[in-house]
C-alpha cells in the first residue's frame, strides 16, 4: 500500500526482472542515493555551520533537508536488498515493524514541510512588515510535523506481520475497507493537501505581488500628471526602469513557483496513484506491477534530489554560506608559492635549511618611511602597483601579529616595503588566503 515505498507484499511475489531493467534500476538507485545524500548534506552543513543562516525560514529548509536525506538513505538500500533477495525480508521481526514505517514517516514529514515553507513564504512576501515567526515556534512546528507523521504511521506498523518460515513482511488488515481508508489518508497527507496548500500559497503570493506592481504603476502615473513637463522628462526613465525591474522579478518568482509545484506533482503523484490503483483497482492482476512499483518509487526518491537545489542550493545566500565554509576548511591546503615561503622565512628569521644559523638583517626604517612619505609618493595618496597601502595596513597588521622573534614595527615596515615592489599584490593575496 501507499505507506510502503520499498516493495509490494514482501515475500509473496515470484518475479523476474529483465537484465536491462535491473541494470537501469540499480544505476538510477545509486545515482539518486549519491546525489540526494550530497545535496541535502550540503544544505545541512551550511545552515548548521554558518550562524547567520540559522533563520526561521532556513530552519524549515533544514528540516526538509533532513527528511530528504533520511528517506532515500534508508529506503533505497532497503528496496535494493529486498529486490535482490527475490522479494524476501532479510531483516527480522523487529525491523519489519520499523523500517518501512520509518521511511514513510519521513516521506510524509517532507511533504508537510514543503507545505509549511510555502505558507511561510506567503506570510513573508505578502506581509513583510509583520514580525517574523520566532525560531522557537518554528522548531516546535517542525517537531509537531514529525510527531503527526509518526502517529500517521503507527497503524501501518501495527498491521505489518513477519513470517519467519516464508521470510515475509506483509500487511494484514482486518478488512479491505480499513486498508483503503488508510491509503486515502496517506494520499491526502503525503500528496493532495500539501499540493493544494503549495498551489494556493504561491498563487496568492503572485497575485499580491502583481497587485502591488499595478498599484505602483498607478501611483507613478498620477505623479507624472501632477509634475511640470521638465520634471517628468527627468524622472520618467528611472520610474520606467523600476517598473521593468519589478515586472521581471514577478515573472521570475512566478516561474519559480510553477517549477516548485510541477516538480512536486510529477515526482510524488506516480507512487500515490499507483497505490490507489493497487487498493481500488485491479493492479494485482497486472504482471508488470512490480516494474511499475519500482519506477514509481524512483520518482518519489528523485524528489529528495531536486528539493535541495530548488529550495537552497540555487540561492545566492546558500552558495555564499557554503563558499565561506569551503574557504575556511581548505585554507590549510592552499598552495603557497616558493616566493611567499622565502619572504615568510626572511621576516620571521626562519631559514629553509636546518644546518644554517638563523639570521636577519635589520630593516632600513628611514628608507621605508621615505618611500611611504607624501613627498615621495605624491600628495594625493600612497598607492603604488595598484595596492592601497592605507586600506591594507590593518590586514597586514593582522598577519604581522602571527609572526614571532621580530620587532613589530620592523615587521610592518618590512611588509609595507614588500608591497611596494612589483608583483607584490599576488604575494599579499596569497598570504591573506593562507594560514601561513
Amino acid at each position: 500500500m501507499a505507506a510502503n515505498n520499498s516493495s509490494i507484499e514482501v515475500g509473496t511475489d515470484d518475479f523476474s526482472e529483465a537484465a536491462g531493467f535491473r541494470i537501469t534500476k540499480i544505476t538510477l538507485y545509486v545515482v539518486i542515493f549519491v546525489l540526494s545524500c550530497l545535496g541535502n548534506s550540503l544544505v545541512i552543513i551550511v545552515i548548521i555551520g554558518v550562524k547567520e543562516m540559522r533563520t526561521p525560514p532556513n530552519l524549515l529548509i533544514l528540516n526538509l533537508a533532513l527528511c530528504d536525506l533520511i528517506t532515500p538513505a534508508v529506503g533505497i538500500p532497503l528496496a535494493l536488498a529486498i529486490e535482490e533477495l527475490g522479494n524476501k525480508w532479510p531483516f527480522g521481526k523487529a525491523m519489519c515493524k520499523m523500517l518501512s514505517p520509518f521511511v514513510t514517516m519521513f516521506s510524509t514529514s517532507s511533504s508537510l514541510t514543503l507545505a509549511a515553507i510555502s505558507l511561510d513564504r506567503y506570510r513573508a512576501l505578502t506581509r513583510p512588515l509583520v514580525e517574523r515567526v520566532p525560531t522557537a515556534t518554528v522548531i516546535m512546528f517542525a517537531l509537531a510535523i514529525h510527531i503527526f507523521s509518526l502517529g500517521l504511521c503507527i497503524p501501518y506498523s501495527i498491521v505489518l506481520v513477519y513470517n519467519d518460515a516464508e521470510k515475509s513482511c506483509n500487511e494484514h488488515w482486518s478488512s479491505l475497507g480499513h486498508r483503503q481508508v488508510y491509503t486515502v489518508a496517506l494520499f491526502l497527507f503525503q500528496f493532495a493537501l500539501p499540493l493544494i496548500t503549495m498551489s494556493m500559497a504561491y498563487l496568492l503570493i503572485y497575485r499580491s505581488l502583481r497587485s502591488n506592481a499595478l498599484r505602483l504603476f498607478s501611483t507613478m502615473s498620477m505623479r507624472k500628471q501632477r509634475r511640470p513637463a521638465p520634471s517628468i522628462a527627468s524622472t520618467s526613465g528611472k520610474e520606467t526602469a523600476e517598473l521593468k525591474l519589478r515586472r521581471e522579478q514577478n515573472i521570475h518568482l512566478a516561474r519559480m513557483f510553477v517549477i516548485v509545484v510541477v516538480i512536486f506533482a510529477i515526482s510524488m503523484s506516480p507512487n500515490q496513484y499507483f497505490w490507489l490503483w493497487m487498493d481500488f483497482g485491479n493492479a494485482t492482476a497486472n504482471k508488470f506491477r512490480h516494474d511499475i512499483a519500482v519506477v514509481c518509487s524512483l520518482f518519489t526518491y528523485a524528489n529528495s534530489v531536486l528539493n535541495p537545489f530548488i529550495y537552497a542550493l540555487k540561492s545566492k545566500e546558500f552558495r555564499s554560506g557554503f563558499a565561506r565554509i569551503g574557504r575556511h576548511g581548505m585554507r590549510p591546503l592552499r598552495k603557497i608559492s616558493d616566493e611567499t615561503r622565502k619572504f615568510v622565512r626572511k621576516i620571521s628569521g626562519i631559514q629553509p635549511s636546518a644546518d644554517r644559523e638563523p639570521t636577519s638583517e635589520p630593516v632600513d626604517t628611514a628608507a621605508v618611511q621615505d618611500l611611504l612619505s607624501p613627498s615621495h609618493n605624491g600628495s594625493t595618496g600612497r598607492k603604488k602597483h595598484d595596492i592601497d597601502i592605507s586600506n591594507n595596513l590593518n590586514e597586514v597588521s593582522v598577519h604581522v601579529d602571527n609572526f614571532e622573534n621580530r620587532n613589530s614595527i620592523n615587521l610592518e615596515l618590512s611588509f609595507l616595503e614588500t608591497l611596494l615592489n612589483p608583483g607584490s599584490d599576488k604575494l599579499f593575496h596569497e598570504l591573506c588566503e593562507s594560514d601561513c
